[in-house]
């Protein structure tokens, strides 16, 4: 289960990183922090399940 969560971890923590420019413009057109969270939740809830399968 560590296992799991931390290869889930690293995988969000890499996929943030390599979209800061994809982020940036995001914000730039009007994309709010709290729908910025949402995305990245979303994003990360499916990650979860596909891992878990």
């Amino acid at each position: 289960m560590v296992i799991a969560v931390l290869g889930i971890v690293s995988t969000l923590a890499l996929s943030v990183f390599e979209r800061t420019r994809e982020v940036g413009l995001l914000r730039a057109v009007g994309l709010s922090r709290k729908q910025l969270r949402t995305m990245v939740r979303l994003e990360s809830i499916i990650i979860a399940i596909l891992g878990a399968a």
